[in-house]
């Protein structure tokens, strides 16, 4: 082989290495990506969880009464 024939497979060798590591990278941002939108999702289902047992919470210190808080049977927080 001549020099020109090297350099060209050389140049087509490094072009198929840029692209199959370009898509590895491409696969491992995808990854992180859905890694990410779930971690958000799960955060926000936690965030919505802990809203409703507040609500709740308040919902039964208002059903309780004024005297409940009196007699220490509901954080004053609930109220």
């Amino acid at each position: 082989m001549n020099r020109e024939a090297i350099q060209k497979f050389r140049a087509e060798e490094w072009a198929e290495d840029r692209m199959r590591r370009a898509e590895a990278r491409r696969k491992e941002e995808e990854k992180q990506r859905l890694r990410r939108e779930e971690a958000a999702r799960q955060a926000a289902a936690e965030r919505a969880a802990e809203r409703e047992h507040m609500r709740v919470r308040a919902r039964r210190a208002r059903e309780a009464g004024p005297d409940a808080q009196r007699k220490g049977k509901w954080l004053r927080c609930t109220q």
